[in-house]
């Protein structure tokens, strides 16, 4: 009967850290905010915006509306909001010492080459995707008519 009080017991310490763990301290979601900062989130964020309008407005029928979609893709990807999530995400993935480790990677001179050329390499990859769907636009047309025939024909 003993051993089995003691088990309970440290089951039940067990499982009260775990909860406790679960919901981040002030000092963990600060050293979170400190990584988004240092990893320069806003840029990041900003320049991925900038991509995705880039990546649409290459094709000739969205062209002359640039600046309609850089400022729809920033109303959908408010960066406010955006880095709220993150900072909860990062947060609730990551813990105070994994968070600490990132930030120093990242005030690294490696680890801020590594933020500073993000943006362009991820800018070269999108083009490249770009240029795969539109290599591949006929095959996607036609997809997706027949979705819409399928559809169509479903709901007759």
């Amino acid at each position: 009967m003993l051993k089995n009080k003691w088990l309970f017991a440290i089951l039940l310490s067990l499982f009260a850290s775990l909860a406790l763990a679960a919901k981040p301290t002030p000092a963990h979601i600060k050293k979170v905010e400190k990584l988004l900062e240092i990893s320069h989130f806003d840029t990041l964020v900003e320049s991925q915006i900038n991509t995705m309008t880039a990546a649409l407005t290459k094709q000739p029928q969205f062209a002359k509306h640039e600046q309609e979609f850089k400022e729809l893709f920033a109303e959908i990807i408010d960066i406010k909001t955006f880095k709220k999530e993150a900072v909860n995400t990062y947060a609730n993935t990551f813990t105070e010492a994994e968070i600490d480790e990132m930030i120093k990677i990242n005030q690294s001179p490696i680890g801020q080459k590594i933020l500073s050329k993000t943006p362009e390499i991820t800018k070269q990859l999108m083009v490249g995707m770009q240029g795969n769907i539109e290599k591949n636009q006929k095959k996607l047309e036609e997809l997706i008519v027949k979705i819409s025939l399928e559809e169509k024909e479903a709901n007759s």
